[in-house]
């Protein structure tokens, strides 16, 4: 098994750091204990390219390089003081004092959660009519709890059209309003199925599998199934 970082688990990884989802680091540690009983190498810090791919000459290949932030082609996006919700959570970007988070889904509303808790004044601005609706309901009840309990403003059924150095512009009801007077932005807007390699090398390994994120975007309970079931068919 190949990773570019120096450490394994990926997005179930990140899933884990905010409040009251550290239950995640287990089974992350049952696979890899248990790869490591079933002769499993594991080499970090390394990218796989399709030159790599073909020097190792592999009968089967499975692509399960996950997804990326879904950055969409909105004016002032592309501002390099905004932060992505994700280096938020991994400690790689530390967030100013007062917050917005734009987009309201599991991973914007629990990187909410996890600012707030560490002292952050936050608000949420997301599209939809309510926020975590991609949540199983069990732990949207508790999210939402905390939520209301660290202060969180919410703006729904918003449609963010332009983003300001400190701000968004959004559409709601069909009238342009504006919200200013914050010191970090973060974008949490989405995931992107990240999948280089399929196209360079198709055709040129015997078995060739696309699992994950990689191959669509869904919940993890439904990449671990896939994953087992290409496991066991090759």
């Amino acid at each position: 098994m190949y990773e570019k970082q120096n450490i394994l688990g990926g997005a179930f990884r990140i899933a884990a750091i905010p409040s009251a989802k550290t239950i995640l680091t287990s089974p992350i540690k049952y696979y890899i204990i248990q790869g490591r009983k079933f002769g499993v190498e594991y080499k970090l810090n390394t990218e796989v390219t399709a030159e790599l791919i073909a020097k190792e000459r592999p009968d089967v290949v499975i692509l399960a390089t996950g997804g990326v932030p879904l950055i969409p082609e909105i004016p002032g996006i592309d501002n390099p003081k905004f932060i992505k919700a994700n280096d938020v959570l991994e400690g790689k970007a530390i967030p100013g004092y007062k917050v917005l988070v734009v987009g309201g889904g599991l991973i914007g509303a629990e990187t909410a959660d996890f600012m707030a808790e560490h002292s952050r004044k936050v608000s949420i601005i997301e599209m939809q009519p309510d926020i975590a609706l991609d949540m199983h309901d069990v732990h949207r009840i508790h999210l939402l709890k905390r939520l209301k309990e660290f202060e969180v403003d919410r703006i729904t059924s918003a449609r963010v059209v332009e983003f300001l150095d400190d701000g968004v512009v959004y559409e709601k009801d069909g009238k342009k309003e504006k919200i200013t007077g914050f010191d970090s932005i973060v974008l949490a807007m989405g995931t992107a199925s990240h999948n280089p390699l399929e196209a360079k090398i198709n055709g040129k390994v015997p078995e060739l599998y696309v699992i994950g994120d990689a191959a669509s975007v869904r919940q993890a309970i439904d990449a671990i199934a896939e994953a087992a079931e290409v496991a066991c068919s090759i």
